[in-house]
């Protein structure tokens, strides 16, 4: 790693990191009311994405990933955000036909 780099991740503010640990926790627990047929479930998962967007507002637009790790910064993120907006579709349209009590 570059001395940019390991300044780019050791200078990850707190609410950074609170981004990414709401984004996985509400992810994880969407994902388990999904199993059990929950409606916690779509709200899990818009928590989930807000979490993600918190964590790459962090990273990617105040701290400039881009300058430290190139464009290769936005793959992982857009990824996530893909995945998050595809959990919150599938919920709500499990939802809309009432399987989710």
């Amino acid at each position: 790693l570059t001395a940019q780099q390991i300044a780019h991740i050791t200078n990850t503010p707190a609410w950074g990191h609170s981004g990414y640990a709401i984004a996985v926790n509400a992810g994880v627990l969407g994902a388990i009311f999904l199993l059990f047929r929950k409606a916690w479930a779509v709200p899990m998962f818009v928590l989930s994405l807000v979490g993600a967007l918190v964590q790459d507002l962090d990273a990617i637009v105040l701290r400039d990933a881009i300058a430290a790790w190139g464009t290769s910064a936005l793959y992982l993120p857009i990824i996530v955000i893909l995945i998050c907006a595809a959990e919150i579709w599938y919920a709500r349209s499990v939802k809309a036909k009432g399987l989710l009590a």
